[in-house]
This record gives C-alpha cells, sequence and structure tokens, in this order.
C-alpha cells in the first residue's frame, strides 16, 4: 500500500523536450521540401504542355499559309512567303498581312542567328505572339522547312519551342511533312 501513495514526478526532462522538438523540426522541413519540389514539378510540367501547344501551333501556321497560297492568285508558288524558314535560323510568323480585309495571311519572318524568336504575351488576352507590345515569356519558337525526299514537291516543318529555367535550357520539338497538293 505504500507504493500507492509515493507519487513519482512524471513529465519531460529538459533532454526529452530538446529530442522532441528536434524530431518535429526535421518533419516540418521535409514537408516544405516535399511541397517545394512538387511546386517545381507542377511549374514545369505547365511550361512543356505551353511549349508543345505552342510547337504544334507553329506547324499549324505554316500549314495555314501553305493553304492559303493556293487560294491566292497572286502567290507565285505553294511556298511563296516561307522560303525564309529555309535557312539555318529559322523562321516566326510575324504578324497577319492586314492590306486588304481580304488577305489575312499570315507573314513569315527570318529569325536573327543570335536572338533566335524570342515569344511576347498579350498583357490584355493572354495570348502568345511576336510584336512590339506584350510582356517577355521564356518561350522562343524557331520554325524551319528542310527538303524532303520528294525534292520540290514536299518539306519537312520542324517547330522547337526552347525555354530556359534555372539555368537548364528545356526544348519540344514538332514535327511534319507538308506537300504540294495542288
Amino acid at each position: 500500500m505504500k507504493d500507492f501513495l509515493i507519487q513519482k514526478n512524471k513529465g519531460f526532462t529538459l533532454l526529452e523536450m530538446l529530442v522532441a522538438v528536434f524530431i518535429f523540426s526535421i518533419s516540418l522541413a521535409a514537408l516544405a521540401t516535399i511541397s517545394s519540389r512538387g511546386v517545381a514539378v507542377a511549374d514545369n510540367a505547365m511550361n512543356q504542355t505551353t511549349a508543345q501547344f505552342l510547337a504544334q501551333e507553329g506547324i499549324e501556321m505554316v500549314q495555314s499559309r501553305r493553304d492559303d497560297n493556293f487560294l491566292n492568285p497572286a502567290a507565285t508558288s505553294w511556298l511563296d512567303g516561307l522560303t525564309v524558314c529555309e535557312n539555318t535560323a529559322g523562321c516566326f510568323a510575324g504578324a497577319f498581312d492586314t492590306q486588304t480585309s481580304t488577305n489575312k495571311r499570315i507573314i513569315f519572318n527570318q529569325c536573327s542567328s543570335s536572338d533566335g524568336c524570342p515569344l511576347l504575351v498579350r498583357t490584355n488576352s493572354g495570348l502568345y505572339w511576336y510584336g512590339t507590345f506584350g510582356d517577355p515569356t521564356i518561350f522562343r519558337r524557331i520554325i524551319t522547312l528542310t527538303p524532303g525526299t520528294n525534292g520540290t514537291e514536299d518539306r519537312i516543318v520542324r517547330s522547337r519551342v526552347e525555354w530556359t529555367r534555372n539555368n537548364t535550357t528545356f526544348s519540344v520539338e514538332s514535327q511534319k511533312v507538308i506537300f504540294n497538293w495542288l
């Protein structure tokens, strides 16, 4: 009965408290690291998805210009306006030809060999485009045309989008063969 009457002091010692705080701190640091890596992976996935869409858009712009050349009586060939893309620096879709209300063809300009073709995003609509207005983005798109296997009757279109994040350059490339189908 004497044992029941003796009360022992129960509680944490200073050393036990320090160990508990240390373990808790390490678990919080691990959670913060996992969270920051998750955000970085999500950001990279978003950039890669955007780059893939921009690369595909570059190919579609070339196809659109080729198709417009078939419909435009002033076009000299199926590659009219696209020959600037047949160099090592590549080209970019600079703007629409708005000289007449019926002529809304895409105009291609040659990229400079040093800067490439930086993309801009319009602040009012969120669309990616080249021009003198908008905020610079991390993306560059270079479109190139090379002769295919059928000589003058086909071209290989390559649309490459590059971006740099944390001193690492990433890229996405789409490719398609277009033909003189007329």
